[in-house]
C-alpha cells in the first residue's frame, strides 16, 4: 500500500491514525508538528501527507504551502475539528492553499480510510 506521513500535535489521535492506517496495510510515519513533518517529507518516499491544521511550530496551512513549494504534485489530506461559526472555514482554506482533500474531525476509521483511498486513487498516475 502507501507510505503515509501523519502530522498532528495530539498524540492519542496520531497513534489512533497510525493504527487505523497500518491495519489497512499502509506504512505510517508520525510527526508532532509541521516543522517535523516538513523535515521528514524532505527525506522522500511519501505518497500521502495527512495533516492537522492547528499545530505548534508550523501549522497545517504553512505545511501545505511548504509542501506545494517543494513538490507541486504532493498529495495532501487536511483535517481539522474547528467549526466555522462565523470564522473562516479552515478546511476550505486548506483546499485553497493546495490540499488535495479535506476531512472534518471527528471522523470514524472507515470514513478516514475511504477518504485516504479516494485521494490515493485520484493521485495515481
Amino acid at each position: 500500500m502507501a507510505r503515509i506521513l501523519v502530522a498532528d500535535d495530539d498524540r492519542p489521535l496520531r497513534d489512533a491514525l497510525r493504527t487505523t492506517l497500518e491495519l489497512d496495510g499502509h506504512d505510517v510515519v508520525l510527526a508532532a508538528n509541521g516543522d517535523e513533518a516538513f523535515r521528514l517529507y524532505q527525506e522522500g518516499g511519501f505518497e500521502l501527507v495527512i495533516t492537522d491544521l492547528y499545530m505548534p511550530h508550523m501549522d497545517g496551512i504553512e505545511l501545505i504551502m511548504s509542501l506545494r513549494q517543494k513538490n507541486s504534485d504532493a498529495t495532501i489530506l487536511a483535517m481539522s475539528g474547528i467549526e466555522p461559526n462565523g470564522r473562516p472555514d479552515y478546511l476550505n482554506a486548506a483546499m485553497d492553499f493546495g490540499a488535495s482533500a479535506a476531512i472534518r474531525k471527528p471522523f470514524t476509521g472507515p470514513a478516514l480510510l475511504s477518504k485516504v483511498h479516494e485521494v490515493l486513487d485520484h493521485a495515481a498516475p
